[in-house]
């Protein structure tokens, strides 16, 4: 309650007595201001005139005293004027016990000088392990899940217009969720702060999975006004974001990279640059529109094995990114995957390769990305609508290209699968033991031009087919009539078989085949749902008079990180009239990669020669080699850089050997 007055000289004291005052009913006033303070107030609060200006005299305590949700323990706030001075003497201390100890989280000791003209302040800040969580409503817009302890010796001087803060801040197992990139980190570390400046060194930081960023930068301001950001950043197989489909309409998914970030400008306008290559665990989804009904699906992402920490889903925020620029250089390598899923639900691409990307988003939020990916390795699930589907095996070499707008991108990519099939279908003026004789027939797929609406074309080839064979069946087979190639290959992927004309004797069987073959796409892609290590493949043809029943074993996999991959099929023949053992057919291929980046590798395979009869005796033929890739621009380039990797070699020093 209120007692006494207020008048222009020293006798008249206005004074408000607090007993048992609970603070929370102050809530409404100081929620704008962020500040929930809590428990329960004992004390008085004086105001008077001295000489014709106010002043204040206070000795208030707070028992059970919490600020935002986190106990401080109990708060003494005394202040009392000083007449020589002209100063108000302050001194707040907050004392907090635990079953071991006790400490003052929070001390306030200096005097305030409010009609100094030269120095408003000369106040001491102090805290010990100050629980940060206390400050999360302050910071809650960039960062969340703010926690740790943080010990602070400070100084406060100077005026209203230019205050003067130094000293030391020690942040100790502090840990924060940066909002618009979802990525958990943690530091302990001491940072400075000077006139006008902050600075650290050396601070370490550390991502969820306990990899770490060394920073090192300088926060300018002038008078706690103006600030600019000055640091650099050097991740090492770091998580730069951890994103989910709702925070952001340009990119989401994660992001481990190893390089420099820097970090400048004021908060309004920050630059952010990376230069950044990719690490194993790169997860980057890139989601294109179009005018054409896509279902909702992500167009482009980028995809790596599993191994990462799934990312939480209880903290999404839209990423809003007006106001800042971005400019990153990303060196793609094999470590990471790009997928795409193609419009019309087509299919989808997923590929290992290396390239070039450069990403920007300007201070108007729009992005643009540069480069060129070239793929190494991967497949194709090739879809028609719903009705079937069919893995494929991306050729190397294939590329997607950037040029500034992604909905321009462009790709130029070729896939296939090798299926057995005779020649039956193709009517050939042949022997029918040439063409009943079944043989691996190469399907592909060619993608070309806009990526988002490519045009599609399709061709076969005959791995081991003879030469004058093939000749023949090019004359029959018009592979320039792009109708007729997609009815072939059609034909390849649903029935296993060339297109049948309407004199071909087999048409009735043939109707059979074609419903052992859906059967057996549909247990090939339930096998390969098993394990995502294996694609497993099943084929099975019943015989007729002509050719002999087939079973058909695909396998393929990645071992050791993938250093080895181990591709073939085992397929069995026989001939359902006779008792005599079946034939074993198939082909095994085993790739070693000797080196980490690929270019020396280890080959060895096994090949059946069922399908040249007339000139092979032997039922295998088997292989091993080595072989080497390095890329260059003529011979002279190559040979320069051996003879540099020669001298380079480390001098052996006195007595020692070359």
């Amino acid at each position: 309650f209120l007692e006494g007055s207020l008048g222009n000289d020293s006798t008249h004291r206005l004074q408000a007595l607090f007993h048992n005052f609970n603070l929370s009913n102050a809530d409404m006033f100081l929620q704008p201001s962020r500040i929930n303070p809590d428990g329960v107030m004992n004390g008085n609060i004086s105001f008077r005139q001295m000489n014709g200006k106010p002043v204040l005299y206070s000795d208030l305590r707070v028992e059970g005293f919490r600020l935002n949700e986190q106990d401080l323990g109990h708060l003494d706030f005394h202040s009392e004027w000083d007449p020589l001075e002209e100063a108000l003497s302050l001194k707040v201390t907050a004392e907090l016990k635990t079953d071991q100890y006790k400490y003052n989280p929070l001390k306030i000791n200096g005097k305030y000088y409010p009609f100094d003209k030269k120095r408003n302040f000369d106040i001491q800040l102090e805290s010990e392990n100050f629980d940060l969580r206390t400050a999360e409503p302050f910071t809650n817009q960039v960062l969340s899940k703010l926690s740790g302890y943080l010990t602070a010796r400070l100084k406060l001087g100077g005026t209203f217009i230019k205050p003067d803060l130094t000293g030391n801040l020690k942040f100790m197992r502090t840990e924060f969720r940066v909002k618009y990139l979802n990525t958990l980190y943690s530091f302990s570390h001491e940072i400075n702060l000077e006139p006008n400046r902050v600075f650290f060194r050396d601070l370490v930081l550390n991502d969820s999975t306990g990899n770490k960023a060394v920073c090192q930068g300088n926060i300018t301001h002038n008078y706690l006004r103006g600030t600019l950001f000055d640091i650099k950043i050097r991740p090492e197989n770091f998580i730069l974001f951890n994103t989910e489909p709702a925070q952001g309409k340009y990119f989401h998914g994660t992001g481990l990279a190893s390089g420099v970030i820097s970090v400048s400008g004021p908060p309004d306008k920050m630059s952010i640059n990376v230069s950044a290559t990719t690490n194993r665990g790169t997860e980057v989804f890139i989601p294109l529109t179009s005018t054409i009904d896509v279902q909702g699906n992500d167009f482009v992402y980028f995809r790596q094995p599993e191994g990462v920490e799934k990312k939480p889903e209880n903290t999404v925020s839209n990423l809003d990114v007006t106001g800042f620029t971005l400019a990153a250089d990303m060196n793609l390598t094999p470590n990471a995957r790009i997928q795409i899923s193609l419009p019309q639900q087509a299919g989808t691409i997923e590929s290992q390769g290396e390239g070039n990307i450069s990403l920007g988003i300007n201070s108007r939020g729009d992005l643009s990305i540069t480069g060129d990916y070239e793929i190494q390795s991967g497949s194709f699930l090739f879809r028609i609508q719903n009705i079937l589907s069919r893995l494929l095996e991306i050729e190397k070499g294939s590329r997607i290209r950037f040029p500034g707008n992604p909905m321009d991108a462009e790709i130029d990519m070729k896939a296939s699968f090798t299926t057995r099939t005779t020649l039956t279908g193709l009517g050939l003026d042949l022997d029918s033991t040439l063409t009943s004789i079944r043989m691996p027939v190469k399907s592909i797929i060619h993608l070309r031009n806009k990526l988002i609406n490519p045009e599609i074309h399709f061709s076969v080839e005959f791995p081991k087919l003879d030469t004058d064979i093939e000749r023949m069946v090019y004359t029959k087979l018009d592979t320039t009539n792009d109708m007729l190639m997609t009815q072939q290959f059609v034909s390849l992927l649903v029935l296993n078989n060339f297109s049948f004309t309407m004199t071909n004797k087999s048409l009735g069987n043939s109707i059979g085949v074609s419903s052992f073959q859906v059967i057996s796409n549909q247990l090939s892609n339930l096998l390969s749902q098993i394990s995502k290590d294996f694609d497993i493949g099943i084929n099975y043809r019943p015989g007729d008079a002509i050719s002999s029943q087939e079973l058909e074993v695909a396998l393929r996999t990645q071992l050791f990180d993938e250093r080895v991959v181990i591709d073939g099929n085992l397929g069995v023949i026989g001939d359902p009239s006779s008792k005599q053992t079946s034939n074993v057919v198939g082909d095994i291929n085993v790739e070693i990669k000797l080196t980490p980046d690929g270019r020396l590798r280890l080959k060895a395979f096994n090949r059946s020669n069922n399908l040249e009869l007339l000139s092979v005796s032997a039922p295998y033929t088997q292989g091993i080699g080595l072989s080497y890739r390095q890329e260059f621009n003529n011979l002279a380039d190559l040979l320069r850089r051996k003879r540099k990797t020669v001298l380079a070699q480390p001098d052996p020093g006195p007595g020692g050997t070359q």
